[in-house]
């Protein structure tokens, strides 16, 4: 069973036309006329998290690449944010969203 960071991952994945796996598997639904089960969310975010998913999002919108793929978030790219924004935050904030972006790196590269 995967998390609820990695569903979504998953689901964002594009195919080498840029379809993603969600895409395609509504395109199913609407076939069947029934819902198959990767698109079903294993978890919901607990509410009291939600923020971090956008900060999350909002630094991933903003990450670098290399021939590689996507680099990970880096602790000057956090601690800009940080900076630029005035956002305060708690050690276990910061381990989230890195633990995020590991699940995020790991997801993109089973490609």
């Amino acid at each position: 069973m995967c998390t609820w960071a990695e569903h979504r991952f998953r689901l964002s994945k594009t195919d080498d036309k840029g379809t993603t796996v969600r895409e395609h598997l509504e395109q199913v639904e609407r076939q069947l006329g029934r819902k198959p089960a990767e698109l079903e969310e294993p978890n919901e975010l607990p509410s009291v998290v939600t923020y971090l998913w956008a900060v999350f999002c909002r630094l991933s919108n903003r990450r670098t690449s290399n021939d590689s793929g996507v680099n990970p978030i880096s602790f000057i790219e956090i601690k800009a944010w940080k900076d630029l924004l005035e956002v305060k935050t708690q050690p276990w904030e910061i381990e989230a969203i890195l633990k995020l972006d590991e699940v995020y790196l790991r997801v993109t590269r089973e490609k």
